[in-house]
């Protein structure tokens, strides 16, 4: 018989294949894992399958909440969780390399719509999707943004101190990944919410950034950098009159000083 911890390599990559294919896969692979594989890739796959439920829930969650907006919008949509995860394992992470590790957020429903979109319009395919994806993401501006994402990411690895949930650290992460990378953005549909009394080192956290990729974002105007932080609910309310008069935001994040305002 052949020792579990020798299982091939093929047989693995079947498996994590059979995890992106769907997600009914979900309860035969946990009952799997307690079989055949070593501690290690269990965990991994626990992993993966824990990712799985979180990106359920989230679809749902995101759903239910802005049904209505969608429906006012136009926004093409889907409630059935199957359908929306298949389009996003299958399509969109088989063509953005680093997909799989995404929870799912309300800037994927923008995307599935787009998706949706171009499939109307006629004159294409999943496959042509697919492949504009690839080379979106293995462009040279594709490496610069890996870069830039891996160093937001890093600044905030204690997001659970600050952020309410998974999907809303995700969230940020995506759209301060553009505003740093000197791409377009769009602000959120809600914006996102944050844990009292975390101002001050949310601010700090998004002052090392600025200051890592200055030179990739526009300040030609301070507020560029204002419009940014209003994706998140508590920099919001932060008017444009105020900014320009020497908010404490301003003083902390523009000129540089730390006198502790917050």
């Amino acid at each position: 018989m052949e020792n579990k911890d020798n299982v091939s390599l093929e047989y693995k990559q079947a498996i994590t294949s059979a995890i992106q294919i769907s997600t009914d896969l979900a309860d035969g692979i946990r009952e799997m894992t307690e079989r055949i594989f070593t501690p290690e890739v269990k965990e991994a796959i626990k992993k993966i399958v824990k990712k799985m439920d979180d990106n359920r829930a989230s679809h749902k969650t995101i759903t239910e909440a802005f049904e209505g907006y969608f429906k006012s919008k136009g926004i093409i949509y889907t409630k059935d969780t199957k359908e929306f995860t298949d389009w996003f394992y299958l399509i969109y992470c088989e063509g953005a390399n680093d997909g799989m590790f995404d929870i799912v957020s309300e800037h994927h429903f923008k995307l599935y719509h787009e998706y949706k979109e171009r499939l109307f319009n006629g004159g294409w395919s999943d496959e042509d999707e697919i492949r504009a994806l690839k080379e979106k993401y293995s462009s040279v501006t594709d490496e610069k943004r890996l870069e830039v994402k891996e160093y937001v990411e890093n600044q905030f690895d204690d997001w659970d101190s600050i952020f309410v949930r998974r999907s809303d650290f995700t969230q940020f992460i995506f759209i301060a990944t553009s505003f740093f990378n000197g791409e377009e953005y769009n602000q959120p549909l809600r914006k996102i919410e944050t844990k009292s009394g975390t101002m001050n080192k949310t601010a700090l956290k998004i002052r090392k950034c600025r200051d890592k990729f200055r030179s990739s974002i526009s300040m030609t105007k301070d507020l560029h950098l204002l419009e940014f932080m209003r994706c998140l609910k508590m920099f919001d309310d932060v008017s444009e009159g105020e900014w320009g008069s020497g908010h404490r935001l301003y003083k902390e994040l523009i000129k540089g000083e730390q006198k502790g305002y917050y």
